[in-house]
């Protein structure tokens, strides 16, 4: 007959985030702030400013090098030098803004 040890559970796994890891939940938390809302979404897409500026096919160009660019963040900073790309910013936050 031999002789058995009851089984015991092992000590759960220490899970140690590296500081990449960390930086980048903060970078995901930062994002969130910015990030638009349902309400706020349709309003640009329901904003005549912004609808006008988007008719340009310069406009849709300008976008469509953003969409393809591999730094699309950079690519906006980029494009905001351009009045036209600017005016769409500017259209797009005046959208988002709460109706009084």
């Amino acid at each position: 007959m031999s002789k058995f040890e009851p089984c015991t559970r092992p000590e759960p796994i220490q899970k140690h985030e590296s500081p990449a890891v960390i930086a980048e939940d903060k970078d995901d938390e930062e994002e969130e702030k910015h990030r638009l809302g349902v309400d706020e979404l349709r309003r640009v897409g329901e904003s005549p400013r912004v609808r006008e500026l988007l008719e340009s096919p310069q406009m849709r160009e300008l976008i469509e090098q953003v969409h393809k660019d591999a730094d699309p963040v950079q690519a906006i900073r980029v494009l905001r030098q351009r009045a036209e790309f600017e005016q769409l910013v500017q259209a797009m936050l005046e959208a988002t803004e709460s109706p009084k």
